[in-house]
């Protein structure tokens, strides 16, 4: 149980892992199989476009707050099919924004949903803290808001969401925490940050005093000597005390 939930005024979710069940590895690999695959409808070379993907995500992974993680990604996938004559970039996000839409759902084969992560997100709101979606901002909203609609939530459920159009770093950046506490008004010991990740959830948002849980149901990383609190993502409500 978290003593200090009289002091919360908001607790952060990470979404892949945590509210969302899923091995993250076999959702990428299910996730870049559909994408080259549209890519390749598209008249691209799909191996060619997925390394651009990957070179825009190391983009907005490096990126120092001087631009947004869109801006990013697209530079460093630009950088890879720029002699791409078929390349126009207008052109191709609104389509990817299509797939997004689309598409994308079937990647939800690669997840396990449940409707646990609805009933936390209700009781959270229920008890009147503020409920923000910390999710790594490497996709743009529309996919966000997809992966949401797999375990029933909608953007009306959260009041801050992270995605690459807003955001200006990337987990585990602790400037990407600086950034919602910021945004939202709020300080470290106001809020807790649930997630499964040990070296992007738990450890940037320790290093900046936010109180951690860690979600071991799909655990990614080790969390000996690290000081944060752990179980699974059933158990967050009774941690919560709410």
């Amino acid at each position: 149980m978290y003593g200090g939930i009289n002091m919360v005024k908001a607790v952060l979710f990470d979404l892949d892992g945590t509210l969302l069940p899923m091995d993250n590895d076999y959702f990428t690999k299910c996730y870049l199989k559909l994408l080259g695959k549209k890519f390749y409808e598209l008249g691209y070379d799909g191996e060619k476009a997925i390394k651009g993907v990957w070179n825009g995500l190391k983009h907005m992974v490096g990126n120092n707050g001087t631009k947004s993680n869109e801006e990013a990604f697209w530079k460093g996938f630009d950088q890879v099919m720029a002699s791409d004559l078929n390349h126009d970039r207008a052109q191709l996000n609104t389509l990817l924004l299509g797939f997004y839409q689309n598409e994308f759902h079937d990647a939800k084969a690669a997840t396990a949903p449940s409707h646990i992560a609805k009933d936390i997100v209700e009781k959270v709101k229920q008890a009147g803290h503020k409920v923000i979606l910390a999710t790594n901002p490497i996709f743009p909203r529309e996919a966000v808001l997809s992966r949401l609609s797999w375990i029933d939530l909608t953007q009306d459920d959260f009041d801050y969401i992270t995605t690459y159009e807003i955001s200006h770093y990337c987990k585990p950046n602790p400037d990407y925490y600086k950034e919602i506490l910021e945004n939202c008004n709020l300080q470290p010991a106001e809020c807790v940050m649930i997630g499964n990740d040990v070296k992007e959830d738990i450890v940037p948002a320790s290093s900046l005093q936010i109180p951690t849980y860690l979600v071991k149901d799909y655990q990614i990383g080790d969390e000996s000597g690290l000081d944060t609190d752990a179980g699974s993502l059933a158990q967050v409500i009774a941690y919560l005390n709410i």
